[in-house]
């Protein structure tokens, strides 16, 4: 929260990588739980699976093995920009499980933007297509979603930065 594109924000971080992981930043402090199971909620629009069960990198990767490809997440990416339909029907179902989860934040919890790390969650377009499938929404409550201006890193330094404040 004092650092990259949530500095001086209230806002909501998502990380989307071989699994998933957040937190939220509200009135300068990030909100601290209990347990950390941030990447186990369950979005109630849909089954009641847990959210890194259908986003995260090892979701991506037991989908590729289903369709008959045994990649890893960054090769489905790669596929989708080949035009395969397979890896790009994977993708579509990340990003509007995502774009639920950031509706669902921004009505929660009102942050002034959610940001989103990892390797899915910057990887090419991805960004983008959660944007466009996010639920029409009035303007005022639809989610402003950045990419992490710390790029791969952001966790990590956030979790520092915890550890020398001494949360």
């Amino acid at each position: 929260h004092r650092f990259g594109a949530g500095r001086n924000e209230n806002c909501a971080f998502l990380t989307i990588s071989t699994g998933i992981g957040g937190g939220l930043v509200l009135n300068g402090k990030p909100l601290l739980g209990l347990a950390g199971h941030f990447g186990l909620l369950r979005l109630p629009s849909l089954d009641a699976s847990p959210l890194e069960d259908d986003v995260s990198g090892r979701w991506f990767a037991a989908e590729a093995a289903r369709a008959g490809h045994a990649v890893e997440a960054p090769a489905v990416f790669q596929a989708a920009g080949r035009g395969e339909l397979w890896a790009q029907g994977i993708i579509e179902r990340s990003a509007s499980r995502v774009a639920l989860l950031c509706r669902d934040i921004q009505l929660m919890f009102d942050p002034a933007r959610i940001v989103v790390g990892g390797g899915i969650g910057l990887a090419d377009n991805f960004l983008d297509l959660v944007r466009s499938k996010i639920p029409a929404e009035p303007a005022r409550l639809r989610p402003e979603i950045v990419a992490a201006q710390l790029g791969r890193h952001a966790g990590v330094i956030g979790v520092a930065d915890l550890g020398r404040e001494g949360n």
